[in-house]
């Protein structure tokens, strides 16, 4: 069936004094309709003359559920910007398919539109408060006037769609308080894309399902700037992380209006940990966790899961962990150390982010304990040697 992508319009939502910007979709399961919802503060940035963020989001599925002997087709009801088409169908969609085996040709059905609109001229980013994000929006304070970051971002995804629990409403204030105390506007923006189609927020549709956010605001942003986990030299177009070609991504996701731009990836992620940890906020705010707990009301790191054990164990390489004391559990860090060094071995150096740390291990002269090897082989036994998430490399949209 092919995919349907009806006009957009606007809706509001009366119980929260929220306005969302829909879309009709047939041809993904059952009829829906997929939105993206925003404040009352700025409902006037929706943009519906376009249909530039709903096929954007769709893009992943649709390449995943079509054939290159009968390529699916996407019918767009309202125009797509005229460069952002040239580019799927020219460049993106052509490297996706011949690279990443599920993925295939899809047509697009629409008409385009190249006319330049007017924009807030704001610069955006995504604020969780992580070093990928903390990077991105403290280096931004070294750009030039027209390119400093203005708006701060929180996607919210919730696969459940239960967007108001206590965990995300802590995580939606994180960003919130992120962005008041640096100085620039705060945007929550949720949509019911992820519970829709993509069912889990998952390394390979991440950049379209989260960029479809941003298109939503089009009328917002001339400037976008896309955090990136990794850098330039890994580029890569692969099945388990649409990160690893983010070059691809933010050249050929750019329209006429928008520029996107890909950050971080000058650096490897411990030399990002070392300068975050010179400011204020990160020490305050900083929040890497897979699995982040609420104590008393307060949010915190567990200082236990793979995230927050890298990121500690970065932070120590470089003598700034005890700057974090009120966000991790150093006390736990510096009473078994070998547990987290132990992480190391357990991965092994085919992990990118590990591989960089023993390098520093090794550029700093410290010695890397037999115990803690002994306690990543114990680890590595006890998760049947397997390094890694299985779901990572199984994922399909």
């Amino acid at each position: 069936m092919d995919i349907v992508i009806g006009k957009p319009y606007i809706r509001r939502i009366e119980e929260r004094n929220a306005f969302q910007l829909c879309s009709d979709i047939q041809g993904v399961g059952e009829p829906f309709t997929l939105w993206y919802e925003v404040e009352n503060n700025i409902k006037e940035y929706l943009f519906t003359e376009r249909s530039d963020a709903f096929l954007i989001g769709l893009l992943p599925y649709a390449m995943a559920h079509s054939t290159d002997r009968n390529p699916l087709i996407i019918k767009c009801e309202a125009p797509v910007s005229e460069k952002l088409y040239y580019q799927l169908k020219a460049h993106y969609i052509p490297a996706l398919s011949k690279n990443i085996i599920w993925y295939h040709n899809v047509k697009i059905e629409t008409e385009l539109e190249n006319k330049l609109f007017k924009s807030a001229y704001a610069v955006g980013t995504g604020v969780s408060g992580g070093v990928d994000s903390f990077y991105t929006l403290l280096n931004s304070k070294e750009n030039s006037c027209r390119f400093q970051i203005t708006h701060g971002l929180y996607f919210e995804y919730d696969p459940s769609e239960l967007f108001y629990n206590e965990m995300n409403n802590k995580m939606r204030e994180l960003s919130q308080n992120i962005c008041l105390e640096f100085g620039i506007n705060f945007v929550s923006i949720k949509s019911n894309i992820c519970s829709k189609v993509y069912h889990v927020a998952h390394e390979a549709i991440i950049t379209c399902m989260l960029l479809s956010y941003v298109y939503s605001l089009q009328k917002l942003f001339k400037i976008y700037y896309f955090s990136s986990g990794h850098t330039y030299d890994s580029f890569k177009i692969v099945s388990h992380s649409s990160e690893l070609y983010n070059l691809l991504n933010v050249h050929c996701l750019s329209t006429e209006s928008m520029y996107l731009y890909t950050t971080g990836s000058e650096v490897i992620r411990w030399e990002k940990t070392n300068y975050i940890a010179d400011f204020d906020l990160p020490r305050k705010y900083l929040m890497v966790c897979r699995s982040p707990k609420v104590i008393n009301g307060v949010l915190k790191n567990c200082s236990r899961c793979s995230k927050c054990t890298r990121t500690m164990i970065d932070l120590d390489l470089v003598g700034k962990l005890n700057y974090f004391s009120s966000i991790f559990d150093v006390g736990a860090y510096r009473k078994n150390p070998n547990y987290y060094l132990g992480y190391l071995s357990f991965k092994g150096k085919k992990d990118a982010y590990v591989a960089e740390t023993l390098n520093l291990i090794k550029n700093t002269g410290k010695h890397f304990p037999i115990c803690a090897r002994i306690a990543g082989i114990k680890k590595l036994i006890k998760n049947g040697f397997k390094r890694g998430n299985p779901l990572q490399y199984d994922y399909r949209p």
